[in-house]
Formats: structure tokens, sequence, C-alpha cells
């Protein structure tokens, strides 16, 4: 599925989300593929935990540089 397609997928549970915790969750923030943050949108939204409760964040190696 393309971005496009999985940002529209998203969009009406990501303002659930919004509701319930006050921010959007960015699915680069964490380790998964597009359905695995899918299904833990919706598990969040259901059982009203964070979707970190469900996901692991990515993590940047020691002395790894950012570049922005």
């Amino acid at each position: 599925m393309t971005a496009k397609e999985f940002s529209i997928k998203c969009q009406p549970h990501n303002l659930k989300y919004r509701d319930l915790f006050g921010d959007i969750p960015c699915r680069q923030d964490y380790a998964c593929t597009q359905d695995e943050y899918y299904d833990a949108l919706i598990n969040s939204i259901n059982n009203k935990k964070p979707i970190s409760e469900y996901l692991r964040k990515k993590t940047i190696p020691k002395g790894e540089n950012i570049k922005i």
C-alpha cells in the first residue's frame, strides 16, 4: 500500500487517538510495518492505552550522527 493510501486508512483513527491522548503518533518512530502499526493503533484506541504499549520505538545506535 502506498504512503497516501496508508495515511487515508489511518486518518479517522488518528483523530480518535488524538482525542484520547492529545497527540498523533508517527509511524516512522516505531519499528514496525504498516499493518503492525495499524493494528496497534486500533488496539490502542479500543483499550485506551498509548500506542507505545503495543509497539517498540526505533532506537538510534550510540555514536551515529543524525542529519537534519
